[in-house]
């Protein structure tokens, strides 16, 4: 019995994320249709540069895995080994719930004692760390099982954060480092899934007046430090 409610959630939260991607590509085509997205004749060697730049700059790889006890937790926390190149964690509970946890010498540990976690890892994560004595779990005695471990590209919340201050700061050396054409220019927004620009995230010069724009928009992913993220699209534009 409790196996197959333990397969009930992981088929739960299985649902939870088909629908959320459902809900996002709906979005994604909502906003193809509403940004403009421009033919011009001349080259797009700018704005292929500058929508590769943009890419490149703000990409963040993201460890997902699940983690699932055999056995009840006596004590309010427990650890368990993982070196399969995990940097700090960040885990939730089967409602998304972010829950105090840790990376250390070859052990992760979770604060709370339920039999179904979420483990997310990434060098953009800031631990939250938490004080008290764990029980330790052995895989050898089938004290947790591992599954559904996966690999995300997501956009760093920080990194696009440095972008946008780069862009404002440091714009020529931006532009040379992303290989932009001389006597072009390029900016970037972010929205969110209501279509609303992400102000902080978003960096943007003036257009002179009757200037020909090429534009393009990618969907991103947007994961911040604390393990959260959030659906959003990045319009490169290029002018």
């Amino acid at each position: 019995m409790k196996n197959k409610m333990k397969n009930k959630k992981a088929l739960a939260i299985h649902v939870e994320m088909i629908l959320s991607f459902i809900i996002f590509v709906g979005f994604v085509i909502f906003l193809l249709a509403a940004f403009p997205v421009y033919k011009p004749s001349k080259s797009t060697l700018g704005l292929d540069a500058a929508e590769r730049g943009v890419s490149d700059y703000v990409s963040s790889n993201v460890k997902y895995f699940t983690v699932v006890l055999n056995k009840t937790v006596s004590k309010t926390c427990f650890c368990f080994e993982n070196n399969s190149g995990i940097d700090r964690v960040v885990a939730m509970d089967e409602h998304g719930g972010i829950i105090g946890s840790y990376y250390y010498n070859g052990l992760i540990c979770i604060n709370d004692k339920e039999d179904f976690h979420s483990v997310y890892s990434s060098t953009e994560f800031r631990e939250e760390r938490f004080t008290g004595e764990c029980e330790n779990l052995d895989n050898t005695t089938r004290g947790y099982l591992i599954g559904l471990e996966d690999d995300i590209s997501m956009a760093s919340y920080n990194k696009i954060a440095n972008l946008t201050k780069i862009y404002n700061t440091d714009y020529e050396n931006l532009k040379n480092r992303m290989s932009i054409p001389a006597g072009e220019d390029f900016g970037f927004r972010v929205v969110d899934l209501k279509g609303r620009e992400i102000l902080n995230l978003s960096a943007m010069k003036n257009k002179p007046a009757k200037t020909q724009v090429s534009a393009r928009s990618f969907p991103a992913q947007i994961v911040y430090e604390n393990g959260s993220f959030v659906f959003a699209m990045i319009n490169v534009q290029e002018w």
